[in-house]
Formats: C-alpha cells, structure tokens, sequence
C-alpha cells in the first residue's frame, strides 16, 4: 500500500471509482424499469433484444463439450463479455469454432465475467452501450482512466467478479484461460497468482490501434495482437517482445471460407428498380437522427441504391420504412437483425459503417471497401486513420459530402473501389483465425 500523498490518490481513485459503479447502477436500473433500450451496434455477432432471443443464445456461461466424453484431455476457458460490444463474443465464437475444428476432443467453456459478476459489474457491462453512443465524451473519460489507472481497475474487477471466475475455473480446470477482454487480464491473473495456480492465460486483443494497458501484464502466457499498431502499444508498456505475437484480426468462418456462405437467400430478398451501386448501411448504433440523415441524403443525391441494416433498433426500422415507403424496393431496402449479415456484404458494392474494427475485418476479409462515417470514442477513436493509413476504406465524418465520396469511388467503372479492394486483399491473411487457433492449442501444451 503507498504512504503519503500516494495513499491519499489511491484512496481517492478508489473512492471514485466505487462511485462510478454505483452510478452505473442507478443508470442501468433507470434504462430497465423504464425499458429504454440504448441503440446497439448491428454487426453480424448482434443477437436479438433479450424478449425474443432463443434460449440458447441467453446463456452468459456455457459450454462446448466433446460429444465422445471419452478421452477429454484438454479444457479450454474463455472470459469475454457479450454486452460491451459484440465484438468480444464475436472473437470467441470464431477462435472457439476453430480450435474445436482443430481439436474435437476439447472442451470449451464460455463465461462472461460481467453478466456472472455482481450487481457492479453487471451494471458496468449493460451501460456500454448507452455511454459510448450518448454520453461519448463520458465514454472516453473512463477509458482513458482505465489506460493509466490499470492497477486499481484491476482491483475494481477483481472485487466485482472474483466469485464467478474462480467458480468457473474450479469448475471447468482449464489447461488454458483464453480472455477476450482487457478487463480480465490482470485481474484474473492476480486471482489465480493469489490461490496459487498456475493456469497459462492467453489474451487476444479485440482493438486495431487505440489499445489500453490493461491488455498488458507480463504475467501472460502470450498476448495475440491483431496488428502492427497494437503490438508497438503493448511493447511500450514494457511487454517483453517474446510474448508479442500477430495472427492478423479473428472473425468467424462465414466470412473467411467462401464456402460457407450462400448469398442467393439474401439477393432474392432485396428487390430494386435501379442499376446504381449497392451500398450497404450498417447503422444500427450511430443512433436514429445520424442514420436517418445519412439515408436521406443518399437517397437525395440518388448516388446509389441502399439496403439499410438497422439490428435491434427498432425505432430507426420503422422511422425508415414510414417516411421512404414510396422507396422501399425501388431503391431502398430495409432489414433488421440479421444472422446473415455477411450474406449482404457479399451482395454489396461497398459498405457505410460506424468504424467498428469486427465490421471493418469482416468487410476487408471480403473485399468489400468501406466508407466510415463515425467511429465511437476510446478505443475506436483511430480506427477511421487505421483504415486510411491502410488504404483499406474512406473515412468521411461530414454527411453532407457522403454523395460526392461515393461518386468519386464510382468513376470510371468504379476505379476507386477496385484500388481499395486489391489493397485489403493483401492486407487480410483468411487463415489468421485458423492459425490463432492453433498458437493457443499450442499453448495449451496440444502439439
């Protein structure tokens, strides 16, 4: 414990920190009784809202048993979190997938530290999404605490989550604890170091640039970066370069295995009297006013037809489909949630998106140019530069010059989007889910 005015900050920073939960609390016990759903980011990994989702896909804790049960010899525990993005459980189920096709005898159990933690962190993992796309200055505040206050965000963690964790690791007796999340780094380190086991942990970063330190602790079996960029931020930390390793950016196999996916349902469902491009909007978290502005003003410059994919927001769905009926099908379409998200990418002659680095990945992989309009604060804050700096996208943050971006894109039998999509097919290896796969089975002690 530090002496002096060291004590004092400490004190301080953990008296504020508490406070903050507990805000958490009151607002997201606000947002339930009043059934305010915050506006959520519609990427392929979004599941329905909570009313009509299957059963199966509810579970926060489970398990991806060998079906054999008769030679169990390795056991494999991821520690995600499904409700602060859906990029974390997206990267689970595409490493998870892998190491089952790599290792069918294994078996994997899933936690989500936040929804089995207590009522702190339960709170703390719902208002994600209500901070990051409403209150985004407030967002950004907390996650540049976090990069330099890691050490005591880890104890806040520790507090708030120790129980379910170690239930689950005496529960599953992982050989290797996968985490997908820079909340359990550290902390699920520090509790493991404190009883004593000695269980390899392996963190797979789910950021492109804007990393925080809580990926980073030296304690680590390996640290997987998706890129360059993120590899140079841990390194400053002070990781040592042996534990640093690139596999490239994990997605799930729809979109790296051109054989999995079958776009022929998806294309007989869009119907459209006009032969201009086909963009595809993916809009469900920019919020309704931001995405209705963006709709109408493609639609006013007639620059492209558009199939619109607006997730769980609901409201935004209905706004379009009420005020542009006399375009539904002519040049417009509207899709809610949807499993099949990389079915309409395919379909599609580019992509308008918030700079969220799962959709990024998934439109690279596919050769799909994208155009990013938003990007949330934190750890999304440089993914519109990461995309231009890798000649992957456009970034464009002024709607109002969305018209003349595509129209530039379009020229001259589309040369702008050629160029774009031969510089994501040398940017993206498909094989890099497959081979993180097989690093972490490696890890795990499986030749």
């Amino acid at each position: 414990m530090p002496g002096g005015i060291d004590a004092f900050l400490y004190h301080w920073h953990y008296v504020a920190f508490s406070y903050l939960g507990r805000v958490f609390c009151v607002i997201d016990h606000h947002i339930h009784i009043h059934s305010v759903k915050p506006a959520v980011y519609c990427d392929s990994t979004i599941q329905p809202a909570a009313d009509t989702t299957p059963a199966h896909t509810r579970q926060t804790s489970y398990v991806l048993r060998n079906k054999s049960r008769g030679s169990v010899i390795l056991n494999i525990l991821f520690i995600t979190s499904n409700n602060t993005g859906a990029g974390h459980r997206s990267i689970t189920e595409a490493v998870s997938t892998q190491i089952k096709r790599l290792s069918p005898d294994a078996d994997i159990h899933i936690l989500d530290g936040f929804a089995e933690g207590n009522a702190l962190a339960r709170a703390s993992g719902r208002i994600y999404n209500t901070l990051a796309v409403y209150f985004p200055f407030v967002w950004e505040l907390i996650y540049s605490y976090c990069d330099y206050a890691y050490k005591l965000v880890n104890k806040f963690i520790i507090i708030c989550t120790k129980d379910c964790i170690m239930r689950a690791v005496d529960n599953a007796k992982p050989d290797i604890i996968i985490s997908v999340h820079a909340s359990f780094v550290g902390s699920v380190l520090s509790m493991l170091e404190k009883r004593k086991m000695d269980i390899p942990l392996v963190t797979i970063i789910a950021d492109l640039d804007n990393v925080t330190s809580l990926w980073s602790d030296d304690r680590v079996k390996a640290i997987v970066c998706p890129t360059d960029e993120s590899k140079r931020k841990m390194a400053l930390t002070g990781m040592p370069p042996e534990k640093l390793f690139i596999f490239g950016f994990p997605l799930r196999e729809q979109f790296t295995e051109p054989g999995v996916s079958d776009t022929s349902t998806a294309i007989q469902c869009l119907h459209y009297k006009s032969d201009k491009p086909l963009a595809l909007v993916v809009s469900g978290s920019q919020g309704s006013k931001r995405s209705a502005k963006i709709i109408h003003k493609l639609l006013a410059a007639d620059c492209c037809k558009l199939c619109v994919v607006t997730g769980s927001n609901k409201k935004l769905r209905k706004t379009l489909e009420t005020r542009y009926k006399s375009e539904l099908g002519i040049r417009l379409n509207v899709i809610g949630f949807t499993k099949e998200l990389d079915k309409y990418m395919r379909a599609a002659d580019f992509l308008i998106a918030r700079a969220s680095p799962n959709v990024l990945m998934e439109a690279v992989c596919l050769g799909k140019p994208v155009i990013t309009t938003d990007a949330f604060y934190g750890q999304e804050k440089k993914n519109p530069a990461f995309i231009q700096n890798h000649k992957l996208g456009v970034y464009c943050k002024e709607i109002d010059r969305l018209p003349d971006v595509i129209n530039q894109l379009i020229a001259d039998d589309s040369a702008g989007l050629k160029e774009i999509t031969r510089n994501q097919s040398v940017f993206y290896k498909p094989d890099s889910t497959r081979r993180l796969a097989k690093f972490a089975l490696q890890c795990a002690g499986r030749k």
